[in-house]
């Protein structure tokens, strides 16, 4: 019992130092090394583009250490703190699950990458929850609105870029399309 408790608090320390030296890359901009081209069309407006970049991930799901990923990513939530740290945590998790589908489709393992692109939407629509619930007086507000627009935009340009028949027939497979498209025009709505 000892021995799982002190197992227990070594995790939970490694996983508060990951989370700390994590957020520390993520501001110098040291973890976001997968350019998506993201083109918006408007009806009678000029094309805009943008390029967001996603994370690059080394533990997939088909992974045997994946489960111990899962708790840490779940500890760094926990750990966060309330407000703008939280989001970003949350917006990094969400950007990891859609990285993960990106190299999942391009291992040919298609079931897995529309789970985690479906995994993807949930973590961002948590964390749009949290952006509404956020301090109106939050000087950095308004980024993280666009972070999360861009991030929906980003995510249905990855899982658009399949280009198998048998895929894109797949049930699943529309629905996670369909679940992205209706997630974005519903942010493009609020105008943030």
């Amino acid at each position: 019992m000892v021995l799982f408790l002190g197992l227990a608090i070594l995790f939970l320390s490694i996983s508060r130092a990951s989370l700390r030296a994590t957020m520390l890359d993520e501001k110098e901009n040291e973890l976001r090394k997968i350019p998506v081209k993201i083109v918006i069309r408007r009806v009678n407006q000029p094309s805009e583009i943008f390029f967001y970049k996603l994370p690059e991930v080394r533990t997939l799901p088909t992974s045997p250490w994946y489960g111990i990923k899962e708790i840490r990513d779940f500890l760094w939530l926990y750990l966060s703190q309330e407000g703008e740290e939280k989001i970003k945590v949350g917006l990094l998790l969400a950007d990891k699950k859609a990285s993960e589908a990106r190299v999942l489709l391009a291992f040919g393992k298609e079931d897995e990458a529309i789970r985690a692109m479906t995994e993807a939407l949930n973590k961002l629509e948590k964390v749009e929850q949290d952006w509404q619930k956020m301090d109106k007086k939050n000087f950095n507000k308004k980024g993280l609105a666009v972070d999360i627009y861009l991030a929906g935009l980003a995510y249905e340009t990855e899982i658009k870029k399949v280009n198998r028949p048998e895929l894109v027939d797949k049930v699943e497979y529309k629905k996670i399309v369909e679940s992205l498209r209706e997630w974005n025009e519903k942010q493009e709505e609020k105008k943030y």
